[in-house]
């Protein structure tokens, strides 16, 4: 049974195993592909893929990270992917008008409130 060495395959950071499959395996992807096959390969392969692709996050989260200090779209990248889904930016135009809209309404009803206040205290 051949095992993956765990270093080199992380440090090719293709999740496909391609790259290497071609540089370390003396039958390369096919080699490979048969290795898929096997249970007790598929289970070792699916622990290293599960690091290899938190390692991979990580790396973009790390560089985004970097660049977001100089560039707006990767700012929002890197919020939308940690989980800051807040809108950034100046609110729609039509989401204005509804919050306008809204007050306007609360002030009518508070107008009226009042009007009501006034007439039942007979003023």
């Amino acid at each position: 049974m051949i095992e993956i060495d765990r270093e080199k395959f992380l440090e090719t950071k293709d999740p496909t195993g391609y790259k290497y499959a071609i540089e370390h395996l003396p039958e390369g992807w096919q080699q490979w592909q048969e290795l898929l096959k096997k249970r007790a390969f598929k289970e070792n392969y699916h622990q290293l893929e599960s690091e290899l692709n938190a390692r991979i996050q990580s790396d973009m989260i790390i560089g985004l990270q970097e660049l977001s200090m100089r560039n707006a779209a990767a700012a929002k990248i890197l919020l939308t992917l940690t989980g800051h889904t807040q809108p950034l930016g100046r609110p729609p135009t039509k989401e204005i008008k509804r919050k306008k809209e809204d007050e306007i309404d609360h002030l009518r009803n508070l107008e009226a409130y009042a009007e009501d206040i006034a007439r039942l205290n007979g003023k």
